[in-house]
């Protein structure tokens, strides 16, 4: 640990710990199956019950101790003191412990060490050198997380109780009081750096120069999810509020809402007499009869019209927004392949430079989470290669839009440096295409209504969106190399009325941003769309959903959509597979599955295992949940349906590594790709969604999917998830660092 004297104690970490701090750096990961946690504080002096002298060593085997170890690495307490054990005179189980400082002049500790209830002491397994190491570590760690929450004016009693007995009720009420002042998000990155030094790696190894790189940005992505799952509960249990006053709903009543949305469809199949495994959106008898008479027939002729009218109000945002509807006569294509998806969005961007420089009226919506520069490392250099291309057609006269997440932008100054009184854009690579004339540069945030930790996740680019050619790009990939190359992730090129659609739900989203930040130049009052002539044979609808106080939560409602309304099979692709409302005794999800599963269908999700997830805080959360929903849904007596989880296996090579899509199928004609996570980060970011009806759109996206689960592992039983998350629980404790973070900040189940 590398303690030594200084000052007026012990020096761990670059700071003097007191005696406050000693009781938690006795940590005794080694210990904690035998003794009593904390140890009990005795004061200054001795206590009446202490033997008068030295622990003989044959009574340190009588309270699970080694006499040949060295008792400071048993207990995991600093350097800087001496280490006397003293037997207790009335309990054989219990002794105390003297810490005599090294410098002269300060007065001795004691503790008093209690063994556990029913733990055999003399035969309790030998303390190990990586036990003893663990337990440095850990020191260390509660040494580094004590001065970073210091700042905050935490108390170290805080720390104590929440890592010591998981009552995480005191530093509860330090969050609410540290977002209260606005200091959150710096919060959130001090203690994931006091955590986890970007100078260690994951394994506790030291980091080379490009590991420390990568490593910042490890601690970005995991200070993010920090930040999200703080705010979030603390706003989903009403310990914090909007700058108006308002709260957010409690989890129990957004859960019964979103619930009792999804029954409506249920009870539309019941009145329409749709029979199970049949698909709601269409009539099977209808389509039967037509091909038995021998009439040609269309799909609108088979239908079913209210279901669609339900469908979308279902999936409606807030009054504030626009109300969503299905049209007909779009085109979708399939866009699996990264390197195909790129060019796509290149070579529509060379036809709308062809078109400004030919005079005509040209605008380009592109909204993104984060538009990369070069951290992490991208071989592709694709943040470059489109800013150029976007340069190119802002000289050509095009009217440019961009929406970035603010919170992302602000902290990558790489991408775009950015005074954060003004929002000045100082340098970076946008910089120059954010002071183009013809560019208008957007910040998502939400920080005027108190909320700063709202975001901009959904991710889109379209072209000339008024016009009858609208076309535009959407799906869940960022403009970095990992995302298009690396990682497993999809988008769909659209055109038609669909594509419109796309470009209300994006004027939504950026008038609503103009009237917060009290910008009413940048409003789009009445814009006109022109007739859309047909594209394709597709049906399609297209939404977003806004985060907030009044939000009708319709993203995480046309997620679950599917399973209502389609018949025999239903696919569910999602990089994180979480309780999405957490602390409601009702789940939506579970309820909508069980649902499904009563009804014959076979329901398939596909998500991240523990080798491929890039949020390494909530592995174990996804595999437990995923144990969890197989306990509760293929255990009922009553299902004729089954529940199948897959976990995506990773490999070398072009989608090997995190899978980042947001899709779901049946086995007929439903498709959907979101921006949404099954996952408590949506309470506090901008979505979209988009739902198609078409079997040829169906069949491409159903075949990638059944190559992706042939690649995946497939479980319908909790029992190797169960020894999974034991396992990972298990590598969690042994690294110290990692361990203390969701001991504070867990997930929440």
């Amino acid at each position: 640990m590398n303690g030594k004297t200084q000052g007026t104690g012990p020096v761990i970490a670059g700071r003097t710990i007191n005696e406050s701090d000693i009781v938690m750096l006795l940590v005794g990961l080694n210990m904690k199956d035998r003794y009593v946690m904390p140890p009990e504080n005795m004061g200054n002096r001795k206590p009446s019950d202490a033997s008068g002298g030295i622990m003989q060593r044959d009574a340190f085997k009588a309270v699970g101790l080694n006499p040949n170890k060295s008792v400071r690495d048993q207990l995991g307490g600093p350097n800087g003191y001496d280490y006397t054990l003293h037997a207790s005179k009335s309990d054989a189980r219990s002794f105390y412990l003297e810490l005599e400082p090294e410098q002269t002049g300060q007065k001795d500790i004691w503790y008093k060490f209690t063994g556990k209830p029913g733990v055999e002491l003399r035969s309790a397994p030998d303390i190990s050198d990586e036990q003893i190491v663990r337990t440095q570590q850990g020191a260390e760690t509660v040494a580094r997380l004590t001065e970073a929450l210091k700042i905050y004016n935490i108390p170290p009693s805080h720390l104590q109780l929440a890592l010591n007995t998981g009552d995480r009720s005191a530093i509860g009420a330090d969050m609410a009081r540290i977002n209260d002042a606005g200091q959150l998000p710096q919060f959130s990155a001090d203690a994931v750096n006091a955590s986890l030094p970007v100078t260690q790696n994951q394994d506790g190894s030291v980091a080379t120069n490009e590991q420390i790189e990568m490593n910042k940005v490890r601690n970005e992505v995991m200070a993010d999810n920090l930040h999200a799952t703080i705010l979030s509960e603390l706003l989903l249990h009403q310990k914090a509020r909007t700058k108006d006053g308002q709260f957010y709903k409690t989890p129990d009543r957004i859960a019964h809402e979103v619930n009792d949305k999804l029954l409506q469809l249920n009870t539309l199949r019941v009145s329409l007499g749709v029979k199970q495994q049949e698909p709601l959106y269409y009539s099977v008898d209808k389509q039967i009869e037509l091909f038995n008479l021998g009439q040609p027939y269309s799909r609108n002729d088979i239908v079913r019209y209210e279901v669609l009218t339900k469908f979308a109000d279902l999936v409606t945002p807030e009054s504030a927004f626009s109300k969503p509807a299905f049209s007909w006569g779009n085109s979708a294509e399939f866009l699996p392949s990264g390197d195909q998806a790129f060019k796509e969005r290149l070579a529509d961007i060379d036809k709308l430079i062809n078109q400004a420089q030919a005079g005509k009226l040209v605008i380009y919506d592109y909204t993104i989470w984060k538009h990369y520069a070069n951290k992490p490392v991208d071989s592709h250099q694709l943040g470059s290669k489109l800013e150029r291309k976007l340069f190119e057609l802002a000289n050509a006269g095009a009217k440019i839009h961009i929406t970035v997440d603010r919170s992302v932008a602000f902290r990558d100054p790489s991408v775009l440096m950015v005074n954060p009184d003004s929002y000045e854009v100082l340098g970076g690579l946008l910089a120059a295409l954010a002071g183009h004339e013809n560019v208008t540069l957007c910040f998502f945030n939400n920080d005027e209504r108190g909320t700063p930790g709202d975001s901009n996740h959904s991710k889109s680019a379209i072209a000339n969106g008024y016009s009858a050619k609208a076309s535009a790009i959407v799906g869940g990939r960022n403009i970095h190399g990992d995302y298009f190359y690396g990682w497993m992730d999809a988008e769909f090129k659209i055109q038609g009325a669909l594509a419109q659609s796309i470009q209300r739900a994006e004027d939504d989203m950026w008038n609503q941003q103009a009237r917060m930040h009290n910008k009413p130049e940048l409003i789009r009052s009445n814009p006109s769309y022109e007739d859309s002539g047909k594209f394709g044979d597709i049906i399609g609808l297209a939404t977003h959903e806004m985060p907030g106080p009044t939000s009708s939560f319709n993203g995480l409602i046309g997620v679950l959509c599917g399973l209502e309304i389609s018949g025999y099979t239903f696919t569910l692709i999602q990089a994180y597979v979480l309780p999405p409302i957490p602390g409601a005794k009702l789940d939506p999800t579970l309820e909508a599955i069980k649902r499904a599963v009563k009804d014959g269908m076979i329901v398939n999700i596909v998500t991240n295992s523990p080798q491929t997830i890039d949020v390494p805080q909530i592995s174990g959360a996804i595999v437990k949940y995923a144990a969890h929903l197989l306990d509760e849904v293929n255990g009922m007596p009553d299902a004729t349906g089954v529940l199948r989880i897959f976990m995506k296996q990773k490999w070398d090579g072009d989608g090997g590594g995190t899978l980042h899509a947001k899709v779901a199928y049946d086995d007929k004609w439903y498709v959907s790709d979101t921006s949404n996570n099954l996952h408590a980060n949506g309470f506090l970011q901008h979505e979209s969604q988009r739902y198609y009806l078409d079997h040829t759109l169906n069949e491409s996206v159903r075949t990638w999917g059944k190559a992706l689960m042939d690649r995946s592992d497939m479980y319908t039983s909790s029992l190797k998830l169960k020894e999974m998350a034991a396992a990972i629980d298990t590598e969690n404790a042994a690294n110290p660092m990692l361990n203390a973070l969701m001991n504070l900040f867990p997930y929440q189940l």
